[in-house]
């Protein structure tokens, strides 16, 4: 038994997305049966088109150890992607609003990574990350209905940056002991922030 430790750490971190240059390893979450669970209301839609380094892919044929571009432009590695927890309703992000080329459904508390100078006056850093809730206007994000055949998958990644749908960042889930280059709103901070997306003061 002692003997099969060592071989089966690797496999664990790796499928379970945990920072696999550490020699670290959790039994408590190192189960290789099972992936990490997905926050529920998260994610994209299983036909979403992502950037990779080779064109676009569906994000239902990528697994972990693949490539995709973040937002930054780099070629990064899918640490693990998870079927998220779904409500009935999710949220339809409309192209060619964000940078999209296609439209877009995610999950309601999934994240958009987005980059603005009012940002930068009120929260100290031009990156923050709003939740798509707090985008909703009935025009450019508007509510929609899953369907039963519908999933959202929720992509981590090696850089921790988002995930890129045309030219739209997408927060991928958090690198566990990384911290986020992007500020998380609060509810509270969305809702007030929300009105400057509205006025056009986004870069993207």
């Amino acid at each position: 038994m002692l003997g099969r430790i060592a071989p089966m750490a690797a496999p664990a971190r790796r499928i379970n997305a945990l920072d696999t240059t550490s020699l670290w390893w959790d039994t408590a979450s190192a189960n290789v049966n099972f992936p990490p669970d997905a926050t529920p209301d998260t994610g994209l839609l299983d036909t979403t088109r992502v950037r990779t380094p080779d064109g676009v892919a569906r994000l239902s044929d990528l697994s972990s150890g693949d490539l995709v571009l973040d937002h930054t432009g780099r070629a990064t590695r899918v640490l693990s992607i998870s079927t998220a927890g779904k409500s009935r309703h999710a949220l339809r992000l409309r192209a060619p609003y964000f940078g999209l080329d296609q439209d877009l459904v995610i999950g309601t508390t999934q994240c958009l990574w987005m980059t603005s100078d009012r940002a930068e006056q009120m929260f100290g850093t031009e990156d923050v990350l709003m939740p798509a809730w707090a985008l909703k206007d009935r025009t450019r994000v508007q509510f929609i209905e899953l369907g039963p055949k519908d999933t959202l998958l929720e992509v981590k990644l090696e850089s921790g940056n988002a995930v890129m749908v045309g030219a739209c960042a997408v927060a991928s889930k958090q690198v566990a002991g990384r911290v986020a280059e992007a500020y998380p709103l609060t509810d509270s901070e969305a809702r007030g922030f929300s009105s400057f997306y509205r006025a056009g003061y986004f870069k993207t």
